[in-house]
This record gives C-alpha cells, structure tokens and sequence, in this order.
C-alpha cells in the first residue's frame, strides 16, 4: 500500500489552453440627419427700436429625436453677387422643435431695402449631421 502513496503525487491531469474567439465589434450607432420642417427669415420696421428687426425661425424636425438637434445657424448671401452678407445664430424656444433669432438692423451688415438676399439655415444634430434650407427673406418695406 505504501508504494501506491508513492504514485499518487505523480496522478494528475493535462490542462490545455485555448484562445477565446474575439467577440464581434458592437455596431456603430446609426445617425439619421436632421431635417426642416419649414424655415423662414424676414425684416420688419420696429417703431419703439427706430430700427429695423432682422428675424429667423425654423421649425425642425430629427429621426433620432428632436433633442439630438444642437445648433441652428442663418448665413445671408447676395443673391446677385453670391457673396456673404452676414451670419446668425438661432436659438431653441420653449418648443423643442422651434428655434428663433431676431437682431437690431443696427447691428447687422444687412438693409431691409435691398431685396435680393438669399439665406441658408443650416441645422446641425449631435452627430455633426446637418441639412440645409435656402429660403428668400421676407421684407415689408
């Protein structure tokens, strides 16, 4: 019996290593751009101000929810020339899918009497997705 004591030290088994299987990369989140519903930009006489009041609106729209929309911005071109005339930026309202911006004339490179302004809306999601909008502002001069 003592020589069976001897070899139970030796009993043991074989342990072989293999290499896990690398699991599937998880898929990218899918981004849908965003979208207008409608936009519009326009210039009006404002009696209190003595001034002219530049206005852009949009209302948007995005697949993912209108909370992944997180920028809205107006750039005004010369519809003749095609060169830029000014820049604005659009800010969200209590209404999550409307945005809104209106400027003093006086603090614009813009004029309500010239009638040949192109404006682009441009909405930008988290993503960096965007659309963009050409509308033709409307004036009441």
């Amino acid at each position: 019996m003592r020589w069976m004591l001897a070899f139970i030290p030796l009993a043991g088994c074989v342990v072989y290593e293999t290499e896990r299987p690398t699991p599937p990369p998880e898929p990218a989140p899918v981004n849908r751009a965003p979208y207008f519903e409608w936009g519009g930009a326009g210039c009006y006489w404002d009696r209190v101000e003595q001034d002219s009041i530049w206005f852009f609106e949009a209302e948007v729209g995005d697949p993912d929810g209108v909370l992944d929309v997180v920028a809205i911005h107006a750039d005004v071109y010369d519809g003749i020339s095609g060169h830029w005339a000014d820049s604005f930026e659009l800010f969200p309202t209590q209404y999550a899918d409307y945005w809104f911006s209106d400027w003093l004339g006086r603090t614009t490179y813009l004029s309500c009497d010239y009638r040949h302004y192109l404006a682009d809306l441009t909405v930008i999601d988290a993503f960096g997705d965007f659309t963009i909008v050409t509308v033709e502002p409307y004036t009441d001069f």
